[in-house]
């Protein structure tokens, strides 16, 4: 069933696509569905298995752990702290669901390592919260852990040992300092657990830091990292998970917990989240942080935690083994059993300078199961199938501005108009997590260097004479929604051999985005998860739109150079899926010929495609005709080294057009694992701010009216 709204200028939404076919009986797909045998002892066994790997890298006083790896921007002192607290975390989750069972005595290496941490006097104790960024972080999940854990560890405290603690919690009371991110629930935290035990905070912060946290939510269970537009796995694994163990804290329930909806947006949240991830457990690739893997999973945890009503319970817990399965899978843990710089094995670009070596273990973030006990339900259902595993999805998520299409074979595809880690209007460089046009669950970005300078992988650059591409970070999002079926068309091919119209309730879905394409000045790339903010000049004007329906995505774009610009010898690139391999692609095809030019390659059983598509120039007037003949585009495949954490050697199929100002250019974009029809535009209308556009599919027409032109600003989802 669709349900949707048009996009009138705010944010639209459209709720739920689950397609099955005629006849088909939820409850009998639901009995006969395998399950994957984890319960709460798999679970258990695996998150004992990390605590006891880490334990030789701690000093002896168990206060810090010093794990292999490189030093964060934060230095060797605080990646200690970070490997006691990230791994406290977990032992602390443990803790609270063993029912005071701790046969590897959990309670006291962390009380002992609290104990000499905070002891100023301590040759090992912590860097503190007010002189140390990262202390900041790592202290609050030391307070949520002395919380969950109090009477295996607080209450076994001495009234100095106490003492010490609070003081080194106590400097986040009046720092504002914290990042005004996902930062503000650090101190919200921290502060609670104070007032929980009688110290010295300051109610008035936490309300108003409570305040600046609800600032960020936009639209149907998603929040922003922040006032931009930071859409990744932040907003799962904080920005919903502190939420629901703040509300468990002692002394959350003075702040009025029913003022909060927490558990309400959580639930609607989840909905959209088991659409990302795929069938075979692989989550979406996208975003900051990366190296944190199953951390993912932490708000579907949370969502049990919390008792959500929806989505069912035993889909969360699929979704949750599928999704650790998948890494146990690829090699994590490493064969030390430790979690390194990586996605499935180690691959150092991945981190951000201010991770350290014990960064990874954010990761316990998502093992919050075992805070679960053996008898609780969650341990007792039969799982259910994630949407994907039972029919194709397709949904529009509002607040990061997405198309998301997942289909049964394992893919899930994101079509990004709405995220770029900034700002509307933004000048900004392009981060290869955020700004480009696709993202899916079994491909990366390209995220070698030059990729992050010149644009490549789903992307629709202008390319000038030294073949500099353009940045689009800063681009508008015009329009979200769905197709229509035309009430005279059945389906593509099959009119004239059916009586009745096919009964479909899947159409197509679409999204625009206006950009002023851009060149950087600088071609210094930050590893801190920040673009770079140092503009050459400007291009001219880029229009966008993506019409998709399964495996495909048909996209259009039109470029409209500055006056200035209107002689210059420029192109046009657009580049599809990249697919990265550890060996070799087993085919890769390029055909210039004909009218319609396209790129096919083949990797590990994934195809990804591009395919020229011709326009229908009679519907256009003369100044917007496409006018691209035959043998003026360049089909390639780009192949890199080193680009991506899954493979080391990555294909990426692009078409190369002659920049032909103010014409509509035409593509068709294509990740699967089968072969099949290529999708066609049929006919197509184009007025100065909307486009009128019939796509026939393989199996459908669809009809969609597109807003182009930016609408009136009223918030960062637009």
């Amino acid at each position: 069933m669709i349900v949707c709204a048009h996009f009138d200028g705010e944010v639209i939404i459209l709720e739920h696509l689950g397609f099955k076919a005629e006849g088909d009986q939820e409850s009998s797909t639901e009995e006969a569905f395998p399950d994957t045998g984890m319960g709460f002892q798999q679970w258990a066994d695996f998150a004992d298995e990390l605590l006891l790997a880490v334990r030789p890298y701690f000093t002896p006083s168990h206060a810090k752990a010093h794990l292999p790896g490189l030093e964060s921007m934060s230095g060797y002192h605080s990646d200690g702290l970070e490997g006691f607290a990230r791994t406290f975390l977990l032992a602390g989750f443990r803790l609270a669901g063993s029912n005071a069972d701790d046969p590897h005595e959990y309670a006291k290496w962390y009380r002992e390592g609290l104990i000499a941490g905070t002891d100023p006097n301590h040759e090992d104790h912590w860097p503190s919260v007010a002189t140390c960024k990262q202390a900041k972080v790592e202290a609050a999940a030391i307070a949520i852990m002395l919380d969950f854990t109090r009477t295996h560890i607080w209450d076994t405290l001495d009234d100095t040992q106490q003492s010490n603690v609070i003081t080194w919690l106590s400097d986040a009371v009046g720092d504002d300092t914290y990042h005004h991110n996902n930062w503000r629930w650090f101190r919200i935290v921290v502060q609670t657990f104070l007032r929980s035990v009688g110290a010295h905070h300051n109610p008035d912060e936490i309300r108003a830091d409570l305040q600046e946290v609800e600032s960020f939510y936009r639209t149907d269970g998603w929040y922003a990292d922040g006032n931009w537009r930071s859409y990744d796995h932040y907003v799962g694994w904080a920005m919903h998970l502190y939420p629901i163990l703040w509300r468990h804290m002692q002394s959350a329930a003075d702040f009025d917990l029913d003022s909060h909806p927490d558990v309400e947006r959580l639930e609607r949240f989840l909905e959209d989240f088991l659409c990302l991830v795929g069938s075979q457990g692989a989550p979406l690739y996208i975003g900051r942080s990366l190296i944190y893997r199953f951390a993912v999973i932490a708000p579907v945890w949370a969502g049990i935690y919390a008792g959500v009503q929806t989505p069912k319970l035993g889909a969360l817990k699929r979704c949750a083994n599928l999704v650790l399965r998948y890494f146990q899978n690829h090699g994590v843990p490493n064969h030390d059993k430790l979690l390194d710089m990586g996605w499935h094995e180690e691959w150092t670009p991945m981190r951000q300078n201010y991770s350290g070596p014990a960064s990874p273990y954010w990761a316990s973030k998502g093992l919050l199961g075992v805070a679960l006990p053996p008898n609780h339900p969650v341990w007792q259902c039969q799982e259910q199938p994630l949407p994907a595993e039972t029919a194709d999805q397709l949904r529009l998520v509002a607040g990061p501005g997405w198309i998301v299409s997942a289909t049964t074979d394992g893919i899930v595809r994101v079509i990004n108009h709405g995220t770029d880690r900034g700002y509307p209007n933004d000048q900004a460089g392009d981060l290869p997590e955020y700004a480009r046009y696709g993202y899916s669950n079994l491909t990366t970005p390209l995220l070698d260097e030059d990729s992050r300078i010149n644009p490549l992988d789903q992307a629709a650059a202008v390319i000038d004479e030294d073949g500099r591409a353009t940045h689009r970070a800063g681009f508008v999002l015009t329009d979200l929604g769905s197709g229509q079926i035309p009430a005279e068309v059945e389906s593509a091919g099959e009119a004239e051999t059916t009586d009745r119209p096919r009964q479909v309730t899947n159409p197509a879905a679409h999204a625009a985005s206006v950009a002023k394409p851009h060149w950087m000045a600088s071609t210094e790339v930050t590893d801190f998860g920040l673009p770079m903010h140092e503009v050459d000049s400007f291009a001219g004007e880029l229009n966008t739109v993506s019409v998709v329906r399964g495996p495909w995505e048909v996209r259009l774009s039109r470029f409209q150079p500055d006056a200035e610009n209107a002689e210059r010898n420029w192109q046009i690139r657009v580049g599809g899926w990249p697919l990265s391999s550890s060996g070799q692609a087993q085919s890769c095809v390029t055909d210039e010929s004909g009218k319609q030019p396209q790129v096919e390659i083949e990797c590990d059983g994934l195809r990804s495609r591009i395919a020229d598509l011709p326009l229908p120039g009679d519907a256009l007037t003369d100044s917007q005709k496409p006018a691209v003949f035959a043998g003026s585009v360049r089909a390639q495949v780009d192949t890199r080294t080193d680009a991506s954490p899954i493979g080391a050697n990555s294909y990426t199929p692009t078409l190369t057009y002659p920049c032909q100002a103010g014409r509509w250019q035409a593509v068709a974009v294509y990740l699967g694992r089968e072969t099949t029809a290529v999708p066609q535009v049929l006919q197509m209308q184009v007025t100065d701010d909307q486009m009128h556009i019939v796509v026939a599919w393989p199996d459908l027409t669809t009809t969609h009216t597109i807003t182009l032109a930016p609408q009136p600003k009223k918030g960062d989802a637009e």
